[in-house]
C-alpha cells in the first residue's frame, strides 16, 4: 500500500441558500457574478478530520465587516471560540459573495481577503455548518467519506517492536530489524534511526524537535512497516498514531499493530 493517497478540497462553514441571498443584498457594492456555495474557507490542501461532536453542527457566525474593489466583494466574520483552533489560514475570516470585472481583469474569490474590510455599524449574525467540500466527492456534512477512505487506504498492520537497549546497525541487521520509523528510541546520547523519520527530541542532535505528539507532517507508512520504540508512554502512542494517521482522534497502541518486546540475549 502506498502513503501518498490523501483527501484534498476546503473545509470551514458553509452556508444555506436564504443566507447566500441575505448576504448578496446586504452588499453595498455588489457585482455582476454571486458566488455558488458560500462558505467560510478554514483550510485548502488534505482534508483534516473534524471531531464528531462538531461535524455537521449549525453554529452563529457574526459578520462584522463588508469591503469592495470591483473585483470582489464580500464580509469579514468572527468565528466562535470554539472554532478558533480550527481556522488554519493565514487571511482574516471572511466570505466571498460575489465577483466583478475591473480594465478586462476578472475578480478571484481568493482575493477576497485582501479587501479593505469596513466594520460595519452593528454586526449582522447568521448561520453556517460546519463541514467539507471534497475535491471528486463533493460537499459532506458528516465524517462518513473520511471514515471509508480511512478504512481503505491507512495502514493496518504496522509492527512496533520495544527495544529496551541500544542496538547498532549491525545488531538490527543480526536482529533482521529494519526500522522504517522510530520514536523516541533514545539510548543516553544514541538514537536507533528509522529509514524515512526519526521522531527523537531528548538526545543532543535532536533537542530542538518538537515531541512526537506535537511533530507535524509525519508520513503515513505502508503496510508491514517496522515502528521501533525504547519505551510506551502518551508521547510514543501519539507518535505511533501519526504514522497510520489517526492521530486526531483517540487512539491505542494496540488497536491494530501487533507489539514486540524485543530480548537482548547473549
Amino acid at each position: 500500500m502506498g502513503n501518498n493517497k490523501q483527501l484534498k478540497g476546503f473545509q470551514g462553514i458553509f452556508l444555506d441558500n436564504e443566507t447566500e441571498q441575505q448576504l448578496i443584498a446586504l452588499q453595498e457594492k455588489g457585482l455582476d457574478s454571486n458566488i455558488e456555495n458560500m462558505h467560510i474557507a478554514f483550510k485548502f490542501g488534505n482534508t483534516e478530520k473534524y471531531p464528531e461532536e462538531l461535524i455537521g453542527r449549525e453554529f452563529d457566525i457574526k459578520i462584522t465587516g463588508y469591503g469592495s474593489d470591483g473585483k470582489n466583494s464580500g464580509f469579514s466574520v468572527e468565528l466562535p471560540k470554539e472554532l478558533k483552533k480550527y481556522y488554519k489560514s493565514s487571511s482574516l475570516p471572511h466570505i466571498a459573495v460575489s465577483i466583478g470585472e475591473v480594465d478586462g481583469v476578472k475578480g478571484k474569490t481568493v482575493d477576497t481577503a485582501k479587501l479593505d474590510f469596513k466594520p460595519l455599524d452593528k454586526p449582522i449574525q447568521i448561520k453556517g455548518k460546519l463541514g467539507y467540500f471534497i475535491f471528486g466527492k463533493g460537499m459532506s456534512m458528516n465524517n462518513e467519506i473520511i471514515n471509508e477512505f480511512q478504512r481503505e487506504n491507512i495502514p493496518q498492520n504496522l509492527r512496533i517492536l520495544l527495544v529496551p537497549r541500544y542496538m547498532s546497525e549491525d545488531e538490527l541487521a543480526d536482529a533482521q530489524i529494519i526500522p522504517t520509523a522510530t520514536v523516541e528510541a533514545e539510548y543516553g546520547e544514541k538514537v536507533i534511526k528509522g529509514e524515512q523519520v526519526t521522531l527523537a527530541h531528548h538526545t543532543k542532535e535532536y533537542e530542538n524537535n518538537p515531541a512526537p505528539c506535537n511533530t507535524p507532517d509525519v508520513p503515513v507508512l505502508a503496510d508491514d512497516s517496522t515502528i521501533v520504540v525504547s519505551h510506551l508512554d502518551l508521547d510514543t502512542m501519539r507518535g505511533y498514531c501519526s504514522f497510520n494517521g489517526k492521530k486526531k482522534r483517540r487512539c491505542s497502541i494496540l488497536e491494530d499493530s501487533r507489539v514486540y518486546r524485543f530480548k537482548w540475549t547473549s
